[in-house]
Parts: C-alpha cells; structure tokens; sequence
C-alpha cells in the first residue's frame, strides 16, 4: 500500500491537475467508478491505476482493477487520506487511474452520408466541451472538433462532464479554423454556422447532407470571416431577457434537429 505523499505515482497524479503537465506527458487522471470503468469498457490507454479499499465500494471496479493487473497495469492500493489527497471531488470514491490523452487529426476523421460534426471555436469552460462530448454521444455523432484556444478537454471538470463519453466519441484538436473550413468543403460537409444576427431560424433549414456545426466563444461568438465561409447561418429564437443560450444547451438543439430531420416520416392518419 502506498501510503508516502512523495511516492512517484502520487505526485505524478498531482502534477496531472495542470493542464501544462497534461500537454506534457499526454495524460489526464479520471476518478470515479463511472469515468474509470468507461475508460476500462471503451480499451482507453490506462497507464495506471489507484485505489482505496478504504473509500471503494463498487465490485464492478474490483473486478475492472483485477483485469486491469492481470494485463500488467500497475493498479496500487493508497490509504484514504493519500486518495482525498490527489482527488478533485470533495467525497472521492476511492478510485481512479491516469489515462493516455489522444486526439485525432481532421483528415483522420470518417465522413459518412449521415456525419455529425461539432466544431466548438476557443470554447471557455471546460463542463460545456464535455457536455458538449456527451450529447454527440447520445445522437451518434461523428467528433467534436476544438479550434484555437480551446478549454482543456481533458480538464477534471470536462472528463466529468462527458459522463465516458471522452472516451467514445472521436475529438480532433486544431490551431487554426480556416484548415477546419477547408477540409469540411473538401470533404462535402455542409458548414452551418450559428450567430444571434442570423436570418434563418435553426429548424427551418435541412441538415439532410454530412453536417458540421459551427459555434463560437461563450463570450465572442464567431469571428466573421467564419460567419462568411459557412454555407448556413442559423440562429436560436430568444424571447424574454437573455440574449443568448449556454454553448452546450445550443448544440444540444441543433444536433437533436438535425437528428429529428433525418428520422423517417410517419404516415398520416385519416
């Protein structure tokens, strides 16, 4: 039992809470029964993994530490206090494990006739690109593509708000939007870009071809160059006193539209 707050894995883990040391080393660290056995389900690249018998009360996570071992991943039992220590959460489970980070490239990616693409541009709050993560999970989408100064996806507040899905859905990481633009107009993916000032409300237009949805900022919005490239600009009708939607609520409506659109038709009764 590692019960030193100078042992190796342990202070690893620490320094995994920066997103500076994340890039570095190309690993993040899940906690949590939930986000740990979709990382063992989904094959992710576990590095290794902690737990307290203490804390842990989910057989299911026994029986995935013992498959785990079994495959020569180091799996090291930590007292309670050391758990609490290097967890996020205020009542940590008892479990969790460092993950191999992965990003795909653009051209990486598998464009088929029904493809659902959300290009989110220097998103800000990390809960939003995991969320975000999770409803393209739910409708089957295709990837979630993050460009420019984007929030960390594998920040501890996004894997926990992807519910597994960072583990499931295709992400692709680009510094500049104009190679996202060209490669969805090399590729056949209509380009449908949000804005407060566009003429044309989101349910009214068909989505019936590959499809890529462009966002902006929670705060800027999109630039206008990218407003100018898009094939589609859509706006989200507000009544009242906002102004604007949350950025993950927003691609939740556009995404199940699109998915309602591409359902088959039921017969009318007489």
């Amino acid at each position: 039992m590692i019960t030193s707050y100078r042992n190796p894995l342990i202070k690893r883990i620490k320094r995994l809470r920066q997103r500076k040391y994340r890039r570095e080393e190309g690993a993040f660290f899940v906690e949590g029964p939930r986000a740990f056995l979709a990382a063992v389900e989904t094959g992710a690249l576990i590095e290794a993994a902690v737990y307290s018998r203490q804390l842990l009360r989910s057989e299911a996570c026994y029986a995935a530490i013992t498959q785990l071992a079994a495959r020569g991943v180091a799996c090291e039992e930590v007292t309670a206090e050391l758990f609490a220590a290097v967890a996020e959460r205020e009542n940590p489970a008892g479990i969790g494990a460092i993950v191999t980070a992965g990003s795909m490239a653009l051209h990486d990616l598998a464009v088929n006739a029904g493809s659902l693409f959300i290009a989110l541009v220097e998103p800000s709050d990390p809960g939003n690109v995991g969320t975000v993560l999770r409803t393209l999970d739910a409708v089957g989408g295709a990837a979630l593509i993050l460009v420019g100064n984007s929030a960390d996806p594998f920040h501890p507040t996004a894997v926990k708000a992807s519910m597994g899905s960072l583990f499931t859905v295709p992400l692709c990481e680009v510094d500049d939007l104009a190679d996202v633009l060209a490669w969805a107009q090399q590729r056949g993916i209509q380009i449908a870009a949000t804005s407060a000032r566009a003429a044309q409300i989101y349910w009214d237009v068909a989505y019936q071809t590959p499809t890529l949805f462009l966002m902006g900022s929670e705060r800027h919005g999109l630039p206008p160059a990218a407003l100018a490239a898009a094939d589609l600009r859509v706006t989200i009708p507000m009544q009242g006193s906002v102004t604007s939607l949350n950025l993950a609520i927003a691609a939740s409506l556009l995404l199940y539209e699109a998915i309602r659109q591409r359902q088959p038709k039921q017969p009318e009764l007489c």
